[in-house]
């Protein structure tokens, strides 16, 4: 999975659930202005603040969500096996 998809996911996420900037923060950890820009195509966070927002976000929606931010059932859009080294 990308950087880019990832940051897509999160934005869908947070836009999915309705939450404001200030609650996601605080959902994760972090500080607000860490995601002041997350509507931004400059959002640029670190690894670290990565990690924070997927221990936050479902699990099943961030493998579900292609690169639209749009929920997907569709394997195919995954690849066949997540699981085995490429």
């Amino acid at each position: 999975m990308s950087i880019d998809a990832n940051l897509n996911r999160i934005r869908a996420w947070r836009h999915h659930k309705g939450f404001a900037i200030y609650r996601l923060a605080t959902m994760a950890g972090v500080n607000e202005a860490a995601i002041r820009k997350i509507d931004s195509p400059e959002w640029n966070p670190t690894a670290n603040t990565i990690r924070k927002f997927e221990a936050v976000i479902p699990a099943d929606f961030m493998m579900a969500a292609n690169d639209t931010g749009a929920p997907s059932a569709a394997k195919a859009d995954r690849g066949d096996d997540q699981t085995k080294a490429a």
